[in-house]
């Protein structure tokens, strides 16, 4: 069975008076409640205010029968449940109670009095000389609970009757809203469904009927307007197709061509990426063989700028630089030591530490590998970032005394790297010390001699990831 349009808008407006009516109901509940709730209070307040008020006196001077006629009278009263009144010290001068209930509302005031001030005289009392002043004095106090089972009750009753009425009212709403909406919307619906059926199956001829000037109407129109350009269209349409068999054999012979054209440049394209790759390889040979230069003059740092690469580039990665960055500080890191080609062998394996003069020869290494470097016309500035990997955040490095954002992050990154590995491989003035002192030393200088995001990148690599040397 087909679920129309106006099926689905009676469901709906159906739906929207359901809440509207629970929405309502529960308001008007609430309300009712509410009312129920000032109508108890006001009872209550009432009624505690003339306890109160006739208990002032009989506590004063302690009378237990006047308050306890005073408590039974307020027993009496519809709904209370529980009655006590205290005197100051806390002593219950009355108490009763009735069955328990499971809903309860306390009410309690304290019993006031007024009292002459001590410094009135007696002669002023008398005579009625001056101002007499008094104070108010707290001499105990009233509690009554009410029960609310009652209250609860008239509740129900008026809950159960306004969900029957609305329910009445929705039902007859959403009776006459159907009824409106089949004779205004189902009907002229149907009548479109029937020519949209016609014209698809080709009856182009086919008019739906027009008996109303609202949106359904304009809408057959419409659709009487479209049905007639369809005709027009037919008409036209052996002609396009002989027009698109014309150009579809133009296409071809073109296509045909950009075919040829596309396999040529792509040709073209591979020897460049070729070509591209065997320059890379050349690159590479010639940076390898720079550095195996180096370590073949010194045999105790052989591998040292290999694996300072290895984990400056690890430090990179994790610190989520790009793929070219992390590329420029391997080839950096594979090259940074190139300059100590300048510095003496006997400088370079001296088994002891190097006096002042010696040192500072070898501090000349950053700015040899410059020179040597800043020529050659890499993708990068492989050049100032070797010439950086000893400068310190601080101003104590070399060769310039750079500090902070001078120096390039890339710089930072080498630098650690470097302190690491130096630290934890064999030199020829001491054995190599263990990863955790290396990791101790840039962690203890960290903000001063290292940047902090790269000492805490080293750190994680090492030992949460795992990084070792090979």
């Amino acid at each position: 069975m087909r679920f129309g349009i106006d099926k689905k808008i009676i469901l709906l407006v159906t739906m929207v008076i359901g809440i509207l009516g629970g929405f309502f109901s529960y308001y008007f509940v609430n309300q009712e409640k509410k009312a129920l709730l000032v109508e108890l209070d006001e009872r209550a307040y009432t009624l505690l205010n003339s306890v109160v008020n006739s208990c002032e006196y009989p506590v004063l001077i302690s009378d237990q029968d006047s308050i306890s006629k005073i408590g039974k009278g307020a027993m009496q009263q519809k709904d209370v449940i529980f009655c006590e009144v205290k005197d100051q010290a806390g002593m219950v001068l009355f108490q009763d109670s009735k069955k328990e209930s499971q809903q309860l509302r306390a009410y309690s005031n304290n019993i006031i009095t007024e009292k002459i001030k001590a410094s009135v005289s007696e002669e002023e009392l008398i005579l009625g000389g001056g101002q007499i002043e008094k104070e108010i004095e707290t001499i105990g106090k009233v509690k009554i609970v009410f029960s609310l089972d009652s209250l609860t009750s008239k509740l129900e009753q008026a809950k159960k009757t306004i969900w029957i009425m609305g329910a009445i009212g929705m039902l007859l709403a959403a009776i006459g809203s159907s009824w409106l909406i089949r004779i205004m919307l189902g009907k002229p619906i149907d009548q479109l469904v029937i020519g949209t059926q016609n014209i698809s199956r080709g009856d182009l001829d086919y008019k739906v009927p027009i008996k109303t000037n609202d949106e359904i109407g304009l809408l057959a129109s419409s659709f009487n307007k479209m049905a007639e350009n369809l005709q027009k269209i037919t008409v036209t349409r052996d002609y396009l197709e002989k027009q698109v068999e014309l150009r579809t054999a133009e296409l071809s012979e073109i296509n045909e061509k950009l075919v040829k054209e596309i396999i040529e440049r792509t040709m073209a394209e591979e020897k460049v990426q070729e070509s591209l790759v065997q320059q890379k390889k050349v690159l590479e040979g010639i940076i390898n063989a720079m550095a195996l230069t180096l370590e073949m003059r010194d045999a105790y740092t052989a591998g040292h700028q290999r694996r300072v690469a290895n984990l400056a580039c690890a430090i990179a990665k994790e610190m989520k630089l790009t793929q070219d960055q992390i590329e420029m500080i391997r080839i950096a890191g594979v090259l940074h030591d190139i300059g100590k080609i300048c510095v003496p062998a006997e400088i370079l394996t001296k088994p002891r530490a190097l006096d002042k003069n010696e040192f500072n020869l070898m501090k000349l290494h950053p700015q040899v590998a410059f020179d040597i470097l800043k020529n050659i016309d890499f993708a990068w500035p492989i050049a100032q970032i070797v010439v950086q990997h000893h400068e310190r955040p601080n101003g104590s490095g070399y060769p310039k005394g750079l500090v902070n954002e001078q120096i390039l992050l890339e710089a930072k990154i080498l630098g650690v790297a470097d302190v690491v590995e130096a630290m934890a491989s064999d030199r020829p003035y001491r054995p190599a010390l263990s990863m955790n002192e290396a990791l101790q030393h840039i962690s203890q200088n960290k903000g001063t001699l290292y940047d902090p995001a790269v000492v805490d990148a080293c750190i994680k690599v090492v030992t949460q990831e795992g990084f070792k040397f090979e």
